[in-house]
């Protein structure tokens, strides 16, 4: 296999990548469609503020694009479809929320969990789960 060298940035690619996030593509999908890898994506993000707003523009559409296809499958042909509905229904349930980008991760409070355990007879004492399991 030969590789080719890797493009220089074109201002064109700005629109490009949003009309391929509005097929549905993901980043990886669209670095494919022109020749690049994601590491190159995040050089051309980092330099060019157009191109990191086309990027998660792009993200938004794709996210919109895929989102829409269940709902349109529910109602084909303007008839409702109940299986189709449950399964998007329990994909949909399934599938957080995206309000961020999608690497933000949200840090989530810990409970502490304590189990009264009898030792040999002697009265209770609370002893603390381990933080991991």
């Amino acid at each position: 296999m030969t590789l080719t060298p890797v493009p220089d940035y074109d201002p064109e690619f700005v629109q490009r990548v949003v009309e391929l996030g509005r097929e549905g593509l993901s980043r990886a999908e669209i670095a494919v469609r022109l020749s690049v890898g994601l590491r190159q994506f995040a050089v051309w993000a980092a330099r060019h503020p157009e191109f990191d707003h086309a990027l998660d523009l792009a993200e938004t559409e794709a996210l919109a694009w895929w989102r829409r296809l269940p709902r349109e499958a529910v109602m084909k042909d303007n008839v409702f479809h109940p299986a189709v509905w449950a399964k998007a229904m329990a994909l949909w349930t399934r599938t957080p929320v995206q309000r961020g980008p999608s690497d933000a991760k949200v840090a989530r409070p810990r409970r502490q969990v304590i189990f009264e355990i009898p030792d040999n007879g002697r009265p209770l004492r609370k002893i603390p789960r381990p933080a991991g399991s």
